[in-house]
């Protein structure tokens, strides 16, 4: 399960920008729609991760290290819904 990684710099601007608590997340194959927590912290650094919700995100989705995921939300649309698309890395 991926675990404790602050949010790719984009997308963590994207959300702190919009202010948002919480976010509702969709993976890519499945219809399961998990609200997620967003821990944003200022200092002593930026750092923007998700909290409550992310482990049955994962779970959901079946995630686990070296799988790719990308956050894909459009800047107008200030939806708390963001669809997430996940590749699956086989060795």
């Amino acid at each position: 399960m991926v675990n404790n990684v602050d949010l790719p710099t984009d997308f963590a601007g994207y959300v702190r920008k919009h202010r948002f608590k919480r976010l509702e997340l969709q993976g890519s194959k499945n219809t399961f729609i998990v609200q997620c927590k967003l821990l944003v912290h200022n200092s002593p650094k930026k750092s923007t991760k998700f909290g409550k919700g992310w482990k049955d995100f994962c779970r959901f989705n079946r995630l686990k290290e070296g799988d790719v995921i990308v956050f894909a939300a459009h800047n107008q649309m200030r939806k708390k819904k963001i669809k997430v698309y996940i590749k699956k890395e086989f060795f």
